[in-house]
């Protein structure tokens, strides 16, 4: 249910369904970082910030706490990095 889905308790049912999502996310996340490769420069804006997924997606990956976390300091370069290679 989605009570059971939101309480924060880890029961079998819902941990099979956040790992497919997971699982779903990490390879959509490949491939638009494959696409987003051999994008021009200027689509940048649009895309950019998927090089915050893969951080995320860890996050959701260790064991939950309340929130998934990922440092400022962290995002910050991730999005630095991303916009000067053009590497999602």
């Amino acid at each position: 249910t989605k009570e059971t889905l939101f309480s924060g308790a880890t029961v079998h049912e819902t941990s099979a369904a956040c790992r497919a999502v997971l699982e779903r996310s990490v390879s959509a996340h490949r491939e638009v970082a494959r696409l987003a490769w051999g994008a021009p420069k200027e689509f940048f804006p649009a895309y950019g910030y998927v090089a915050l997924v893969s951080d995320y997606m860890h996050a959701l990956d260790r064991p939950y706490d309340g929130v998934a976390k990922v440092p400022l300091l962290r995002r910050q370069i991730r999005l630095l990095l991303a916009s000067a290679t053009g590497k999602v």
